[in-house]
């Protein structure tokens, strides 16, 4: 799931996890490759996520730690 503000005018598809997997069932390889792409945009989602999270616990890491000048 997902929001998004749009800024033009938009065609939106949705498409239901039923019709996912009929296709994936009528043609696995083309399902394959669907869950391999979205496998990809997770996988680089989650390392984003980390990393704005590694960022923001260093920051609060520095802004505690004691100054010696």
């Amino acid at each position: 799931t997902g929001t998004a503000t749009c800024v033009t005018d938009v065609r939106v598809v949705k498409v239901t996890r039923d019709a996912m997997e009929s296709v994936m069932k009528k043609y696995p390889e083309d399902g394959f490759i669907i869950m391999r792409h979205l496998t990809g945009i997770i996988a680089q989602r989650l390392r984003n996520a980390y990393q704005a999270m590694s960022k923001e616990v260093d920051l609060m890491t520095a802004a505690h730690a004691p100054s010696y000048g």
